[in-house]
């Protein structure tokens, strides 16, 4: 968990009463104003939820909202919201005493972001839809800065000398966050700390940590938007189809046993030198060639080399591509990124650079070519494509990694409560045991070459919307994963396994075969095995069961009319 010693400039500010406002007034205020009603429904009821907790005595808000929902339009709104309220309060004031109107100056807010390319979208939403000014400390660039409002990288914003310059001659009133499942961070901390009387939003589409520590530290609540599927139903995001390789195929098991870094994710390197191979990247241009050829979009590799091997090879077929990351020039890549969004490029190929902030809605198809242990990376990534745009009936997602497998559909329901909590272990509100977030669950079944290909999964556009999506039953019989589930249908029957261990299964094929009165497996030496809980009587078991001659068909036709047995 995040350590609270933060070290903090010189002369803080006092950890004061935050200033006085009435929130239920400022909620009637910002209903008459025009911008308002430019927001949505959901935007709307978000801000005033927001208006509400403040109101409440809550100072510290996190708002989860999907990617593509317009979060930077929300805030944006709540910022014009207060400098407008409080102007017009000056004026009504103006008559009365200096200590009087002293309480309707202006608020100082403080926008926190950590990509400069966010930074400017910031800028220009204020200035544009809102015709409100800002300023900018950013690098070497600050200008703008005895504005009321300040849009601030945190890299260089937290630094000692910054805070100290600013504490000396602004009180924020109010911090806003944005990408706020980075907030935890020393950066953010030290600058939160600073100004501790502060009113904090932080906002997010994945309030999500990889070591599942919570937020709670930070954030006194959390306010959580509908789930993806429901702003597809509205058509506020498109459709899509997505596309991955099968949980029983080969390389999803060698990716599922890949080493782990100190962050918990994936080692770069051994990322590297399992999927960076001739193999590997002709697979991905196939899987390109196969279903979104002629498309426009971007693929997400794993470093520099990767990006610039795969970008290679998609050119030598005549693709107009390019590729960027972090040690591209700025220069360079603020003109990549145009070209892009000017149409010049087919595709264009990062390291996890879109991640977060970046807007360009004419997305047709997101390959994954990088595997994550992190949701936030995965839903961060796929969301880059959901956004609505003139012509584009859905986006298309490429999952050459399997991360569907260990994250299931990116419109699923997600228990981002229990996340920002740091509760690991939870059951939803049918009693349905998720177990431990982002863990693939072990089928116990043979993986073996010979399913690799990249099928199908699921299209929204043609599945009815329930409270969770199923994937396409594209074979009568067919195995896959659906929220960490495990679900094997046979004849138009349905069987979760997902808490099926292998010993479990091993029994279940003790029970299959007595039904059967065959020799084909030994049930009395195979329920001796089971005796052993050891892991090597469950290695053996699972090799006995693999090459007992016991077949798929024969297991799911037993299975399909005894379901109990799971």
């Amino acid at each position: 968990m995040y350590n609270m010693a933060v070290p903090m400039v010189n002369n803080p500010k006092e950890n004061t009463n935050a200033r006085e406002i009435d929130f239920a007034e400022l909620n009637r205020f910002s209903e008459r104003q025009k911008y308002h009603n430019l927001l949505r429904d959901y935007q709307r009821k978000n801000k005033a939820e927001i208006y509400k907790e403040w109101g409440n005595g809550s100072m510290n808000l996190m708002l989860q909202m999907p990617t593509g929902t317009g979060k930077t339009h929300l805030f944006a709104s709540i910022i014009k919201d207060l400098q407008d309220y409080f102007y017009q309060k000056s004026r009504l004031n103006s008559t009365e005493s200096w200590e009087e109107r002293n309480k309707w100056v202006l608020p100082k807010i403080l926008v926190l972001v950590h990509r400069i390319e966010l930074i400017e979208q910031i800028h220009d939403t204020l200035a544009e839809k809102y015709k409100h000014s800002s300023g900018i400390v950013s690098g070497g660039v600050i200008m703008g800065e005895t504005k009321n409002v300040i849009v601030a990288s945190v890299q260089t914003f937290s630094r000692r000398a910054k805070l100290e310059k600013w504490v000396k001659d602004v009180d924020f009133d109010f911090i806003i966050i944005d990408e706020a499942h980075h907030s935890t961070a020393e950066s953010y901390q030290r600058v939160r700390k600073t100004w501790p009387k502060a009113r904090l939003l932080g906002v997010t589409a994945t309030p999500y940590r990889l070591n599942h520590q919570p937020f709670t530290d930070v954030y006194d609540k959390l306010i959580l938007s509908e789930p993806v599927y429901k702003f597809i139903e509205k058509g506020y995001l498109c459709q899509y189809d997505y596309f991955s390789i099968k949980p029983s195929s080969q390389i999803q098991y060698q990716i599922d046993h890949l080493a782990t870094d100190f962050s918990g994710d994936y080692d770069e390197r051994a990322m590297s030198e399992l999927l960076n191979q001739d193999r590997i990247r002709a697979s991905i241009l196939g899987t390109y060639e196969k279903f979104a050829k002629g498309k426009k979009g971007i693929v997400y590799t794993i470093n520099r080399l990767h990006n610039q091997m795969l970008a290679s090879l998609f050119s030598s077929h005549g693709y107009n591509v390019a590729y960027i990351d972090s040690q591209t020039p700025k220069e360079e890549r603020n003109n990549t990124v145009q070209a892009f969004r000017d149409g010049k490029l087919d595709i264009i190929f990062n390291v996890n650079i879109f991640s977060e902030g970046f807007d360009c809605p004419d997305v047709e198809f997101i390959q994954l070519a990088r595997p994550t242990k992190s949701l936030s990376m995965y839903l961060q990534q796929v969301g880059r494509g959901f956004r609505i745009f003139e012509g584009k009936e859905k986006v298309l997602f490429l999952d050459n990694v399997g991360l569907y497998n260990r994250f299931g559909l990116p419109s699923a329901r997600r228990a981002w409560q229990h996340y920002f909590e740091g509760r690991e272990d939870w059951q939803d509100e049918k009693g349905r045991d998720n177990g431990i977030l982002g863990e693939p669950h072990d089928t116990g079944f043979d993986l073996s070459e010979g399913d690799e290909e990249v099928d199908l999964i699921y299209a929204s556009s043609e599945q009815p919307y329930d409270e969770e999506p199923q994937p396409i039953d594209m074979e009568n019989n067919e195995s896959t994963m659906i929220d960490d589930r495990i679900i094997i249908k046979f004849s138009d029957c349905q069987y979760d396994l997902s808490k099926t261990s292998r010993k479990e299964l091993a029994e279940l094929l003790i029970r299959i075969e007595k039904e059967r009165k065959t020799n084909v497996i030994d049930v009395e030496s195979l329920e001796a095995q089971l005796k052993s809980d050891t892991d090597d009587r469950k290695k053996k078991i699972e090799e006995f069961i693999a090459n007992s001659g016991f077949s798929r068909e024969e297991f799911l036709a037993v299975l399909s009319s005894n379901q109990s047995l799971t």
